[in-house]
């Protein structure tokens, strides 16, 4: 399994998982992906784009880093496919880890420089934007 971490614009995070998340690396990954969600104020994208494999362990610790999403300022996931992504469906967990700032998974990067901004849930005030 492989951990990158990146940042795409000032101030956003992303956390990129790869490869096979399960009980064999699982324990070793928890405590820095922990420590990613320490930095206040960033948002912060989790990549699971790039899994191809993931076990109970795995998906337990996902849907645990998933509800510290919950106390960023904003978040996204890049949902998986395959075999990830049909464990989740079959469980009935897809909706709960997706929530309303779900990527849904594409052939092609979605930070390339050609994507479009990333979708988020904020937790940022909004200010009325409408001009009249």
């Amino acid at each position: 399994m492989g951990i990158k971490l990146a940042t795409r614009d000032a101030g956003t995070m992303v956390v990129s998982l790869e490869g096979v998340f399960d009980a064999t690396n699982v324990g070793e990954a928890i405590p820095f992906l922990d420590r990613t969600f320490l930095l206040e104020g960033w948002a912060v994208v989790f990549d699971l784009h790039d899994l191809r494999h993931v076990d109970s362990q795995g998906l337990k610790a996902l849907l645990r880093l998933n509800e510290r999403f919950k106390d960023a300022v904003s978040c996204a996931v890049v949902m998986p496919g395959g075999q990830p992504r049909m464990l989740l469906d079959r469980l009935g967990l897809t909706e709960r880890l997706q929530g309303p700032g779900a990527i849904p998974r594409t052939c092609e990067s979605p930070y390339s420089a050609a994507s479009p901004t990333i979708a988020t849930r904020s937790k940022r005030p909004t200010g009325d934007t409408a001009t009249g």
